[in-house]
Protein backbone atom coordinates (compact mmCIF):
# COMPACT_ATOMS: atom_id res chain seq x y z
CA UNK A 1 0.00 0.00 0.00
CA UNK A 2 1.45 3.58 -0.67
CA UNK A 3 0.44 6.73 0.46
CA UNK A 4 0.62 10.57 -0.86
CA UNK A 5 3.42 12.90 0.32
CA UNK A 6 3.89 16.20 -0.80
CA UNK A 7 2.56 15.48 -4.11
CA UNK A 8 4.26 12.01 -4.70
CA UNK A 9 2.99 8.89 -4.39
CA UNK A 10 5.42 6.86 -1.67
CA UNK A 11 5.01 3.35 0.18
CA UNK A 12 5.90 -0.24 -1.69
CA UNK A 13 4.95 1.34 -5.15
CA UNK A 14 7.31 3.13 -7.36
CA UNK A 15 6.97 6.49 -7.02
CA UNK A 16 5.06 8.25 -9.29
CA UNK A 17 4.15 11.95 -9.03
CA UNK A 18 0.43 13.24 -8.89
CA UNK A 19 -0.69 15.57 -11.49
CA UNK A 20 -1.81 18.74 -10.03
CA UNK A 21 -3.65 22.10 -11.08
CA UNK A 22 -2.90 22.90 -14.68
CA UNK A 23 -1.49 19.32 -15.46
CA UNK A 24 -4.35 17.38 -14.24
CA UNK A 25 -6.63 19.52 -16.43
CA UNK A 26 -4.27 18.93 -19.56
CA UNK A 27 -4.16 15.22 -18.17
CA UNK A 28 -8.00 15.39 -18.31
CA UNK A 29 -8.30 17.15 -21.28
CA UNK A 30 -6.49 14.99 -23.50
CA UNK A 31 -7.96 11.76 -22.17
CA UNK A 32 -11.51 13.64 -23.09
CA UNK A 33 -9.64 13.83 -27.17
CA UNK A 34 -8.52 10.51 -27.03
CA UNK A 35 -12.24 9.28 -26.08
CA UNK A 36 -13.64 11.32 -28.86
CA UNK A 37 -11.57 10.92 -31.41
CA UNK A 38 -11.51 6.69 -30.44
CA UNK A 39 -15.83 6.70 -30.78
CA UNK A 40 -15.79 9.67 -33.59
CA UNK A 41 -18.70 7.45 -35.67
CA UNK A 42 -22.27 7.27 -34.45
CA UNK A 43 -24.60 9.86 -35.18
CA UNK A 44 -22.61 12.61 -34.90
CA UNK A 45 -19.99 11.47 -37.59
CA UNK A 46 -16.24 11.70 -36.63
CA UNK A 47 -15.30 14.19 -39.23
CA UNK A 48 -17.44 16.22 -36.93
CA UNK A 49 -16.38 15.71 -33.26
CA UNK A 50 -12.70 16.34 -34.93
CA UNK A 51 -13.91 19.53 -35.56
CA UNK A 52 -15.53 20.68 -32.58
CA UNK A 53 -12.06 19.61 -31.28
CA UNK A 54 -9.93 21.67 -33.77
CA UNK A 55 -12.41 24.38 -32.92
CA UNK A 56 -11.57 23.79 -29.26
CA UNK A 57 -8.17 23.89 -29.10
CA UNK A 58 -7.36 26.51 -31.57
CA UNK A 59 -10.33 29.00 -29.22
CA UNK A 60 -8.70 31.23 -26.90
CA UNK A 61 -10.43 29.21 -24.31
CA UNK A 62 -8.17 28.40 -21.19
CA UNK A 63 -8.12 24.78 -20.83
CA UNK A 64 -10.82 24.44 -17.98
CA UNK A 65 -13.12 25.96 -20.54
CA UNK A 66 -11.74 23.68 -23.33
CA UNK A 67 -12.21 20.64 -20.83
CA UNK A 68 -15.74 21.88 -19.85
CA UNK A 69 -16.74 22.29 -23.64
CA UNK A 70 -15.10 19.03 -24.79
CA UNK A 71 -16.80 17.64 -21.65
CA UNK A 72 -20.14 18.42 -22.88
CA UNK A 73 -19.20 16.76 -25.94
CA UNK A 74 -18.38 13.83 -24.98
CA UNK A 75 -21.64 13.62 -22.81
CA UNK A 76 -23.97 14.11 -25.67
CA UNK A 77 -21.62 11.94 -27.86
CA UNK A 78 -20.70 8.85 -25.95
CA UNK A 79 -23.78 9.12 -23.68
CA UNK A 80 -27.14 10.39 -24.75
CA UNK A 81 -26.77 9.24 -28.43
CA UNK A 82 -25.03 5.85 -28.20
CA UNK A 83 -27.43 5.68 -24.94
CA UNK A 84 -30.47 6.95 -27.00
CA UNK A 85 -29.88 4.54 -29.99
CA UNK A 86 -29.87 1.56 -27.89
CA UNK A 87 -33.14 2.53 -26.19
CA UNK A 88 -34.79 2.86 -29.46
CA UNK A 89 -33.48 -0.57 -30.86
CA UNK A 90 -34.57 -1.89 -27.31
CA UNK A 91 -37.99 -0.32 -27.83
CA UNK A 92 -38.70 -1.82 -31.44
CA UNK A 93 -37.60 -4.79 -30.28
CA UNK A 94 -40.01 -5.16 -27.55
CA UNK A 95 -42.93 -4.11 -29.48
CA UNK A 96 -41.95 -6.27 -31.75
CA UNK A 97 -42.03 -9.22 -29.94
CA UNK A 98 -45.48 -8.45 -28.25
CA UNK A 99 -46.81 -8.21 -31.67
CA UNK A 100 -45.09 -11.90 -32.71
CA UNK A 101 -46.37 -13.10 -29.63
CA UNK A 102 -49.92 -11.56 -29.76
CA UNK A 103 -50.17 -13.01 -33.48
CA UNK A 104 -48.80 -16.68 -32.36
CA UNK A 105 -51.32 -17.54 -29.49
CA UNK A 106 -53.93 -17.85 -31.49
CA UNK A 107 -53.17 -19.91 -33.67
CA UNK A 108 -51.73 -22.08 -31.54
CA UNK A 109 -55.00 -22.70 -29.34
CA UNK A 110 -56.95 -24.32 -32.30
CA UNK A 111 -54.00 -26.91 -33.17
CA UNK A 112 -53.60 -27.65 -29.03
CA UNK A 113 -57.46 -28.62 -29.96
CA UNK A 114 -56.74 -30.52 -32.76
CA UNK A 115 -53.49 -32.50 -31.81
CA UNK A 116 -55.08 -33.35 -27.96
CA UNK A 117 -55.28 -37.10 -29.07
CA UNK A 118 -51.63 -37.09 -31.00
CA UNK A 119 -48.51 -38.48 -28.83
CA UNK A 120 -45.71 -38.19 -29.68
CA UNK A 121 -43.16 -40.00 -27.57
CA UNK A 122 -45.33 -40.39 -24.81
CA UNK A 123 -45.95 -36.83 -25.03
CA UNK A 124 -49.25 -35.18 -25.30
CA UNK A 125 -48.95 -32.67 -28.78
CA UNK A 126 -52.14 -30.80 -27.76
CA UNK A 127 -50.53 -30.26 -24.30
CA UNK A 128 -47.07 -29.19 -25.10
CA UNK A 129 -48.89 -26.64 -27.73
CA UNK A 130 -50.69 -25.22 -25.04
CA UNK A 131 -47.68 -25.07 -22.80
CA UNK A 132 -46.01 -22.86 -25.99
CA UNK A 133 -48.78 -20.52 -26.49
CA UNK A 134 -49.15 -20.04 -22.67
CA UNK A 135 -45.64 -19.07 -22.54
CA UNK A 136 -45.90 -16.85 -25.68
CA UNK A 137 -48.41 -15.11 -24.21
CA UNK A 138 -46.42 -14.66 -21.02
CA UNK A 139 -43.52 -13.10 -22.84
CA UNK A 140 -46.13 -11.01 -24.74
CA UNK A 141 -47.16 -9.37 -21.54
CA UNK A 142 -43.59 -9.08 -19.93
CA UNK A 143 -42.58 -7.45 -22.96
CA UNK A 144 -45.67 -5.02 -22.90
CA UNK A 145 -45.09 -4.32 -19.62
CA UNK A 146 -41.48 -3.72 -19.89
CA UNK A 147 -41.92 -1.28 -22.96
CA UNK A 148 -44.86 0.99 -21.46
CA UNK A 149 -42.81 1.18 -17.55
CA UNK A 150 -39.48 1.89 -19.21
CA UNK A 151 -40.93 4.24 -22.44
CA UNK A 152 -37.63 3.55 -24.42
CA UNK A 153 -39.21 5.27 -27.23
CA UNK A 154 -40.29 8.10 -25.33
CA UNK A 155 -36.74 8.37 -23.97
CA UNK A 156 -34.96 7.78 -26.50
CA UNK A 157 -36.69 10.65 -28.42
CA UNK A 158 -36.25 13.13 -25.83
CA UNK A 159 -32.49 12.15 -25.37
CA UNK A 160 -31.44 12.10 -28.92
CA UNK A 161 -33.33 15.62 -29.41
CA UNK A 162 -31.82 16.89 -26.32
CA UNK A 163 -28.26 15.89 -27.74
CA UNK A 164 -28.45 17.12 -30.75
CA UNK A 165 -29.69 20.31 -29.64
CA UNK A 166 -26.70 20.83 -27.06
CA UNK A 167 -24.02 19.81 -29.58
CA UNK A 168 -25.74 22.83 -31.64
CA UNK A 169 -25.23 24.84 -29.32
CA UNK A 170 -21.23 23.82 -28.43
CA UNK A 171 -20.92 24.24 -32.56
CA UNK A 172 -22.48 27.71 -32.62
CA UNK A 173 -20.48 28.73 -29.91
CA UNK A 174 -16.87 27.58 -31.10
CA UNK A 175 -17.49 28.76 -34.17
CA UNK A 176 -19.01 32.45 -32.80
CA UNK A 177 -22.35 31.84 -35.06
CA UNK A 178 -25.89 32.25 -34.49
CA UNK A 179 -26.56 34.00 -31.29
CA UNK A 180 -22.61 34.58 -30.74
CA UNK A 181 -21.76 36.47 -33.75
CA UNK A 182 -21.58 39.75 -31.69
CA UNK A 183 -19.04 38.64 -29.76
CA UNK A 184 -15.55 38.77 -31.34
CA UNK A 185 -14.01 36.20 -28.77
CA UNK A 186 -15.09 32.81 -26.76
CA UNK A 187 -14.20 34.52 -23.16
CA UNK A 188 -16.27 36.90 -21.29
CA UNK A 189 -20.00 37.69 -22.55
CA UNK A 190 -19.92 34.95 -25.36
CA UNK A 191 -18.70 32.29 -22.67
CA UNK A 192 -21.30 33.47 -19.69
CA UNK A 193 -24.16 33.34 -22.83
CA UNK A 194 -22.87 29.50 -23.52
CA UNK A 195 -23.30 28.38 -19.98
CA UNK A 196 -26.32 29.81 -19.46
CA UNK A 197 -27.83 28.29 -22.50
CA UNK A 198 -26.30 24.69 -21.87
CA UNK A 199 -27.78 24.69 -18.50
CA UNK A 200 -30.84 25.18 -19.71
CA UNK A 201 -30.68 22.93 -22.54
CA UNK A 202 -29.95 20.36 -19.86
CA UNK A 203 -32.41 21.13 -17.83
CA UNK A 204 -34.75 21.56 -20.33
CA UNK A 205 -33.15 17.73 -20.92
CA UNK A 206 -33.71 16.20 -17.50
CA UNK A 207 -37.49 18.16 -16.72
CA UNK A 208 -38.24 16.27 -20.19
CA UNK A 209 -36.99 12.86 -18.99
CA UNK A 210 -38.75 13.59 -15.79
CA UNK A 211 -42.33 14.33 -17.48
CA UNK A 212 -42.19 11.16 -19.57
CA UNK A 213 -41.47 8.71 -16.27
CA UNK A 214 -43.96 10.80 -14.31
CA UNK A 215 -46.78 10.88 -16.96
CA UNK A 216 -46.07 6.67 -17.25
CA UNK A 217 -46.61 5.56 -13.71
CA UNK A 218 -50.17 4.62 -13.74
CA UNK A 219 -49.60 2.98 -16.97
CA UNK A 220 -46.83 1.16 -15.47
CA UNK A 221 -48.73 0.38 -13.07
CA UNK A 222 -51.08 -1.49 -15.04
CA UNK A 223 -49.00 -2.86 -16.92
CA UNK A 224 -47.22 -4.40 -13.85
CA UNK A 225 -50.20 -5.41 -12.49
CA UNK A 226 -51.31 -7.35 -16.41
CA UNK A 227 -47.60 -9.15 -16.02
CA UNK A 228 -48.39 -10.17 -12.40
CA UNK A 229 -51.94 -11.65 -13.53
CA UNK A 230 -50.31 -13.39 -16.29
CA UNK A 231 -47.46 -14.74 -13.74
CA UNK A 232 -49.91 -16.20 -11.27
CA UNK A 233 -51.81 -17.50 -14.44
CA UNK A 234 -48.91 -19.15 -14.94
CA UNK A 235 -48.02 -20.36 -11.52
CA UNK A 236 -51.60 -21.81 -11.47
CA UNK A 237 -51.42 -23.36 -14.40
CA UNK A 238 -47.64 -24.71 -13.58
CA UNK A 239 -48.62 -25.64 -9.74
CA UNK A 240 -44.97 -27.55 -9.30
CA UNK A 241 -42.62 -24.70 -11.28
CA UNK A 242 -40.55 -26.62 -13.22
CA UNK A 243 -40.40 -30.42 -11.78
CA UNK A 244 -38.08 -32.12 -14.83
CA UNK A 245 -38.46 -34.05 -17.28
CA UNK A 246 -39.40 -37.66 -14.97
CA UNK A 247 -42.57 -35.14 -14.18
CA UNK A 248 -43.56 -33.71 -17.71
CA UNK A 249 -47.05 -35.57 -17.31
CA UNK A 250 -47.95 -33.08 -14.25
CA UNK A 251 -46.51 -30.09 -15.91
CA UNK A 252 -48.02 -31.27 -19.40
CA UNK A 253 -51.69 -31.50 -17.36
CA UNK A 254 -51.15 -28.05 -15.63
CA UNK A 255 -50.43 -26.40 -18.56
CA UNK A 256 -53.62 -28.11 -20.11
CA UNK A 257 -55.79 -26.84 -17.39
CA UNK A 258 -54.12 -23.32 -17.60
CA UNK A 259 -55.21 -22.71 -21.19
CA UNK A 260 -58.39 -24.93 -20.80
CA UNK A 261 -58.99 -21.86 -17.64
CA UNK A 262 -58.09 -19.43 -20.51
CA UNK A 263 -59.98 -20.42 -22.63
CA UNK A 264 -62.69 -20.13 -20.75
CA UNK A 265 -62.18 -16.90 -20.01
CA UNK A 266 -61.95 -15.55 -23.35
CA UNK A 267 -65.23 -17.67 -23.91
CA UNK A 268 -67.22 -15.92 -21.12
CA UNK A 269 -65.86 -12.58 -22.47
CA UNK A 270 -66.76 -13.27 -25.83
CA UNK A 271 -70.17 -13.86 -24.73
CA UNK A 272 -70.14 -10.84 -22.49
CA UNK A 273 -69.28 -9.23 -25.67
CA UNK A 274 -71.89 -10.21 -27.87
CA UNK A 275 -74.55 -9.55 -25.19
CA UNK A 276 -73.40 -6.26 -24.90
CA UNK A 277 -73.71 -5.70 -28.68
CA UNK A 278 -76.99 -7.80 -28.62
CA UNK A 279 -77.84 -4.80 -26.47
CA UNK A 280 -76.47 -2.14 -28.25
CA UNK A 281 -78.28 -3.47 -31.50
CA UNK A 282 -81.57 -3.87 -29.68
CA UNK A 283 -81.44 -0.63 -28.46
CA UNK A 284 -80.23 0.75 -31.88
CA UNK A 285 -83.13 -0.87 -33.64
CA UNK A 286 -85.40 0.56 -31.18
CA UNK A 287 -84.39 4.07 -31.81
CA UNK A 288 -84.48 3.52 -35.44
CA UNK A 289 -88.39 2.66 -35.08
CA UNK A 290 -89.33 5.20 -33.05
CA UNK A 291 -87.33 7.25 -35.75
CA UNK A 292 -89.58 5.92 -38.49
CA UNK A 293 -92.90 6.19 -36.10
CA UNK A 294 -92.06 9.99 -35.45
CA UNK A 295 -91.55 9.91 -39.05
CA UNK A 296 -94.62 8.52 -40.47
CA UNK A 297 -96.52 11.36 -37.95
CA UNK A 298 -95.29 13.84 -39.42
CA UNK A 299 -95.66 12.91 -42.68
CA UNK A 300 -99.44 12.07 -42.09
CA UNK A 301 -99.84 15.51 -40.61
CA UNK A 302 -98.08 17.08 -43.47
CA UNK A 303 -100.35 15.38 -46.12
CA UNK A 304 -103.58 15.72 -43.41
CA UNK A 305 -102.51 20.02 -43.61
CA UNK A 306 -102.20 19.22 -47.45
CA UNK A 307 -105.67 18.00 -48.13
CA UNK A 308 -107.45 20.45 -45.51
CA UNK A 309 -105.75 23.12 -47.75
CA UNK A 310 -106.11 21.93 -51.08
CA UNK A 311 -109.70 21.21 -49.98
CA UNK A 312 -110.42 24.89 -48.37
CA UNK A 313 -108.52 26.18 -52.10
CA UNK A 314 -111.26 24.21 -53.42
CA UNK A 315 -113.97 25.36 -51.84
CA UNK A 316 -112.93 28.99 -51.94
CA UNK A 317 -112.64 28.64 -56.11
CA UNK A 318 -116.25 27.10 -55.68
CA UNK A 319 -117.41 29.46 -53.93
CA UNK A 320 -115.56 32.55 -56.59
CA UNK A 321 -117.25 30.56 -59.61
CA UNK A 322 -120.93 30.99 -58.21
CA UNK A 323 -120.47 34.55 -57.10
CA UNK A 324 -119.60 34.92 -60.81
CA UNK A 325 -122.12 33.15 -61.99
CA UNK A 326 -124.46 34.79 -60.10
CA UNK A 327 -123.39 38.10 -61.00
CA UNK A 328 -123.08 37.13 -64.64
CA UNK A 329 -127.24 36.16 -64.38
CA UNK A 330 -127.71 39.67 -62.25
CA UNK A 331 -126.32 41.57 -65.13
CA UNK A 332 -128.43 39.57 -68.00
CA UNK A 333 -131.37 40.23 -65.99
CA UNK A 334 -130.09 44.15 -65.93
CA UNK A 335 -129.95 43.78 -69.64
CA UNK A 336 -132.98 42.25 -70.65
CA UNK A 337 -135.06 44.87 -67.73
CA UNK A 338 -133.33 47.26 -69.48
CA UNK A 339 -134.11 46.09 -73.07
CA UNK A 340 -137.98 45.75 -72.12
CA UNK A 341 -137.78 49.48 -70.78
CA UNK A 342 -136.32 50.70 -73.87
CA UNK A 343 -138.65 48.88 -76.13
CA UNK A 344 -141.89 50.11 -74.41
CA UNK A 345 -140.35 53.99 -74.21
CA UNK A 346 -139.65 53.48 -78.09
CA UNK A 347 -143.47 51.79 -78.48
CA UNK A 348 -144.88 54.85 -76.27
CA UNK A 349 -142.65 57.49 -78.51
CA UNK A 350 -144.17 55.80 -81.55
CA UNK A 351 -148.10 55.92 -80.19
CA UNK A 352 -146.76 59.34 -79.29
CA UNK A 353 -145.60 60.31 -82.85
CA UNK A 354 -148.49 57.88 -85.12
CA UNK A 355 -150.72 60.51 -82.89
CA UNK A 356 -149.17 63.91 -83.38
CA UNK A 357 -148.78 63.10 -87.33
CA UNK A 358 -152.69 62.25 -87.04
CA UNK A 359 -153.90 65.57 -85.75
CA UNK A 360 -151.42 67.53 -87.84
CA UNK A 361 -152.95 65.99 -90.53
CA UNK A 362 -156.04 66.58 -89.09
CA UNK A 363 -155.04 70.45 -88.55
CA UNK A 364 -154.05 70.60 -92.23
CA UNK A 365 -157.11 69.47 -93.48
CA UNK A 366 -159.50 71.22 -91.19
CA UNK A 367 -157.26 74.07 -92.71
CA UNK A 368 -157.58 73.51 -96.05
CA UNK A 369 -161.67 72.99 -95.99
CA UNK A 370 -161.86 76.31 -94.17
CA UNK A 371 -159.25 78.13 -97.15
CA UNK A 372 -161.81 76.33 -99.94
CA UNK A 373 -164.05 79.34 -101.55
CA UNK A 374 -167.66 79.39 -101.24
CA UNK A 375 -169.82 77.39 -104.27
Amino acid sequence: MGFSCFGFQCGSVPIEPVAMGSEMIQKQLDEVIKKLRARGGGPIAGEAVNRCIAHCIESDLSPAQQLDVLEALEFTKLCELDIALMERHVGACLLVTQAMMAAIVPILIPFSEVYKEEQINGLNVGMILSIVATSCSLLGSICMAIEKARKFQETSYVGHDAAWNIYKEIQLFLSLAGPYKEFNSHKGGAWKKYAEELANLEQARDSRKNNVYGSSQAQAGVEVGKAQAANAAAGAALPGGLPGIASMGGLLEGGQSGMMSMMEQGQAAVQQGVQQAQGQVQGAVSSAQGAAQTAQNQAQGAVQNAQNQAQGAVQGAQGQVQGAVQGAQGAVQGAQQQAADAGAGVAQAAGQAGQNAQNAANNAANNAAGNLPPI
